[in-house]
């Protein structure tokens, strides 16, 4: 494993290879006409609305950033305003689009069964597996959504995962991934650092108010956020919890002895039963995604 994943903290520079890496993209698309993004209130989607926003600013062409915020049922008030502004802020054209009322129908049409365990029930009363279940069907008709928005608009989706998440499994199958990611590759700490940095150097304020909102995956699978699902007896701020994963799995793919949070030392072999690194180990066959038979297979061997 490279070097390279452990955290840079020089969040000049990453805004830069931000800004250098999308620029060289489209300049390779000249027939896209515009960007789709799902804007979700959280501060992964609002950092990619600003870094998409400062790449357009400084390119001689004419690509239109378009924000959609699409909530269903779970989705906080708080969540709706943060969106409303990152989306008033940074994109060309902006929408709410509720899909409340598509969601029953749909899960009515594919399991009746399920239906029935989820409309109308508290979230602390619906079992779990029910919660993940449609909070998988909402993530997919989300996209659904944004992918008809960028067949009409004559463009392409972006992606909004980090690398946390990506190793944690925390995304939806055909429901999360776009088709280009500016922060896919970069730990949450450094995207809470890289916000920082632009709300500090860029003047990108509409940001604040997500740094230290409850990180959620708006699929209402916890009401305790991201954080309930993850490190549920964290007791620290959001961002904490988040540096305390990454250092964990920065320990584990790096192949470390030992994980440092805050002044404190931990031995790596006394964390091998965390639900963090569990979470990791669980979840390898959506990072192996889609899988194939190779040529070899399919078509050499004993007749």
């Amino acid at each position: 494993m490279p070097a390279t994943r452990r955290l840079n903290r020089d969040y000049e520079l990453i805004h830069r290879n931000c800004i250098k890496g999308l620029t060289e993209y489209l300049n390779k698309y000249p027939n896209l006409e515009s960007l789709i993004l799902g804007i979700s209130g959280g501060i992964d989607s609002a950092l990619v609305a600003a870094l998409v926003n400062d790449t357009l600013n400084e390119m001689d062409r004419d690509v239109r950033l378009i924000g959609y915020s699409l909530p269903i049922y779970t989705n906080e008030q708080g969540e709706r305003d943060r969106a409303d502004l990152i989306g008033d802020a940074f994109c060309d054209s902006y929408t709410e689009t509720t899909l409340i009322h598509v969601m029953p129908d749909l899960v009515r049409q594919i399991d009746n069964s399920l239906f029935y365990e989820w409309v109308g029930k508290k979230p602390s009363k619906i079992p779990l597996d029910t919660l993940i279940r449609v909070g998988n069907i909402k993530a997919r008709l989300r996209m659904m959504f944004l992918y008809d928005k960028a067949s009409k608009y004559k463009g392409m989706v972006l992606s909004t995962d980090n690398y946390t998440e990506y190793l944690l499994g925390f995304w939806t199958l055909h429901g999360d991934v776009g088709d280009y990611g500016i922060i896919q590759n970069l730990w949450k700490t450094e995207v809470y650092g890289l916000a920082e940095w632009m709300v500090n150097n860029r003047g990108n304020t509409a940001i604040s108010e997500t740094l230290v909102a409850k990180p959620t995956d708006g699929l209402g699978v916890n009401n305790d956020g991201d954080l309930g699902q993850l490190v549920p007896d964290w007791g620290g701020t959001h961002r904490g919890g988040y540096e305390f994963i990454d250092e964990m799995l920065i320990a584990c793919v790096m192949g470390d002895s030992y994980i440092k949070t805050g002044e404190t030392e931990l031995p790596f072999d006394t964390l091998f039963n965390h639900a963090v690194l569990r979470r990791h180990a669980g979840t390898n066959f959506k990072r192996e995604n889609p899988t194939n038979l190779s040529r070899t297979e399919l078509t050499e061997g004993a007749s």
